[in-house]
């Protein structure tokens, strides 16, 4: 019930958090026509995948709707986690599909006023593999076809706008390798695949995860080496909830 009427206040205070681009986007998205231009996937349009499914068991709540602290157009605010993920991405991608779970109206109400692609895991089970399978099946029926997807958690909102900037030019100039950050020798999120990866992610379950199936591939991996340890931090816990000040730049 907290959440709810939480998330109710974010709904009426949407317009005050959302950068500008946003606010213009949204009046935009009035027309049907743009819509439906928009959300239609750009053929070798790399998308960003955000995993958000989770039930959030060490948390204690669900995470996804926790408020942390953000920077909007250089002003200090607080949103909902999931939401800071998806402030970071929406300027960078032109498609962003969102993976939530089986009943989730709390999500959807809050993904309602953003230009991205919805779907729902199933019911049960519910990991990353049975998750990154969904949104592989997805792409595979889109209309056109994709170049690459990169994949983020829900639960990893610390990662810098310019750290995502690096994956996406090391994508561009090696569009067949997996491409994986790596902080302090130590490979991170989010994970770049080549669509080449679309049919064997799909087959992807509660036992195989995305972590085997590059181990196994003949592809080659190719790490980017990055100052930001927010490709290491997911949060998991409560008190990993990092206090006010990061502007995720």
């Amino acid at each position: 019930m907290r959440q709810s009427v939480y998330l109710l206040a974010v709904k009426h205070r949407l317009k005050l958090l959302l950068p500008s681009w946003q606010i213009s986007f949204e009046s935009e998205m009035a027309n049907p026509d743009n819509r439906d231009t928009y959300l239609k996937p750009a053929e070798y349009d790399t998308v960003a995948v955000v995993l958000a499914a989770g039930f959030s068991k060490r948390f204690g709540s669900d995470k996804r709707l926790h408020p942390i602290s953000t920077q909007v157009n250089n002003d200090a605010t607080r949103m909902p986690m999931l939401q800071v993920t998806l402030e970071r991405l929406l300027p960078l991608f032109r498609q962003v599909l969102v993976v939530h779970r089986f009943k989730d109206e709390d999500i959807l109400a809050l993904l309602e006023h953003y230009p991205l692609h919805k779907v729902a895991a199933p019911e049960t089970p519910v990991g990353l593999g049975v998750s990154l399978a969904t949104a592989a099946k997805y792409l595979i029926g889109a209309e056109n076809k994709i170049r690459q997807l990169m994949v983020f958690l829900g639960d990893m909102p610390s990662i810098r706008a310019h750290t995502i900037r690096q994956i996406i030019v090391e994508a561009d100039a090696h569009p067949m390798a997996i491409i994986r950050p790596r902080f302090d020798g130590k490979s991170g999120h989010p994970v770049c695949f080549p669509a080449n990866f679309l049919e064997p992610l799909s087959q992807l379950n509660q036992d195989q995860g995305a972590a085997q199936l590059i181990k196994t591939s003949g592809n080659r991996v190719h790490f980017v080496d990055v100052e930001d340890p927010g490709v290491l931090f997911d949060i998991d816990h409560l008190e990993q909830i990092a206090p006010p000040g990061d502007d995720g730049q």
